[in-house]
């Protein structure tokens, strides 16, 4: 597999299963993803759809008892040079290398992200030294401008703070202050703002938004506010039990959905132009446990458009709709071409 030139990082038929003791949860099952250079790529989907696992793949992070079992990841990094991640173990000395020079992650709650025990200034500036070798004093300079690129007022006084002395926006800022230290060319947003009030969100993708511009850096958004993929992101990739459903741009997206989930995800987002009294559309049933077994589309239990005998029984392939729009999806043919449990 090459790792064609526009392409940053590619990711194929990846699966990533954890063993328990009450049995095996396929938390990714066959995963193809691409993240072309300076685009935004927005993962959407249900909680336990596997969208966080996906970016602990890429970091190489999965936490045991959890287990790559196939597939390949490749990574460009900012010297040319093409690594396979999956090649690499889990603390070798070169994917600790690419956490601190190339990859970076925003993670869901600052607080449990950094440290209750260390000034925020201490764990940026340990990040800054990790990536180059500079005097601490370069460091702190260093630290101190990043916590104002990213809108901390008075920086240097809030370098001193620890967590606890500042609130949940500030922490936030902290943390993406942290994760473009090494100016990343690949910065992995895991819904970065769960723990923020409204006003405060927006002030964070507008931040996220203009760093990837200033600093042209690809950026992996997980999340699934569809609100936030709208405002952030060029392409959508939309993920459901561990598989990719449907990825397209992200006005095909929102304007022209093909997969049932897509669909209804899209259409559970309140409308100003809905009647009153009417009823949000709801997609019906929950996300099945990790342990269960599903045959043929991974959807059809709650799919609205469920074909007996045939949603039940086939795996979807992969079919391209139109340039640059694919959909695993029994509607649009390849019932022949599919696995048929059987």
């Amino acid at each position: 597999m090459e790792l064609d030139n526009d392409l940053l990082l590619k990711m194929k038929d990846l699966h990533v299963h954890f063993m328990t003791r009450e049995g095996v949860v396929q938390a990714l099952n066959g995963v193809n993803l691409e993240i072309v250079n300076g685009e935004a790529l927005g993962l959407v989907g249900e909680s336990g759809c596997g969208k966080s696992v996906t970016a602990q793949a890429i970091l190489r992070i999965i936490p045991r008892p959890g287990k790559i079992l196939r597939g390949r990841i490749l990574f460009r990094r900012k010297n040319g040079t093409v690594a396979e991640l999956t090649q690499m173990e889990d603390h070798s000395s070169q994917i600790i290398d690419i956490r601190r020079k190339d990859i970076s992650i925003i993670f869901q709650e600052p607080m449990t992200a950094l440290s209750p025990v260390h000034t925020i200034g201490n764990q940026i500036i340990e990040a800054i030294c990790l990536e180059r070798e500079i005097t601490r004093k370069e460091a702190r300079e260093r630290a101190i401008a990043m916590l104002d690129l990213v809108g901390v007022p008075n920086p240097k006084f809030r370098i001193d703070s620890y967590t606890f002395e500042l609130s949940g926006g500030m922490r936030q800022r902290a943390m993406i202050a942290m994760a473009l230290s090494s100016h990343p060319n690949l910065l992995i947003a895991d819904e970065p703002t769960t723990a923020v009030d409204v006003t405060i969100q927006a002030q964070i993708l507008e931040l996220i938004q203009k760093l990837r511009q200033e600093l042209r850096m690809s950026t992996l958004i997980i999340t699934h506010n569809l609100g936030m993929v709208a405002e952030l992101a060029d392409r959508v990739a939309v993920m459901y039990l561990g598989r990719i459903v449907e990825k397209a741009s992200t006005a095909d997206i929102f304007h022209d959905p093909r997969h049932p989930y897509t669909q209804g995800l899209i259409n559970s987002i309140p409308k100003l132009s809905n009647p009153r009294g009417e009823k949000l559309w709801a997609i019906k049933g929950m996300v099945p446990s990790p342990y269960t077994k599903i045959y043929g589309c991974v959807f059809h239990r709650r799919c609205h458009k469920f074909m007996p005998g045939i949603c039940d029984k086939i795996v979807p392939q992969t079919i391209e709709i139109v340039s640059g729009h694919v959909v695993d999806c029994l509607l649009y043919g390849g019932v022949n071409e599919g696995r048929n449990y059987d």
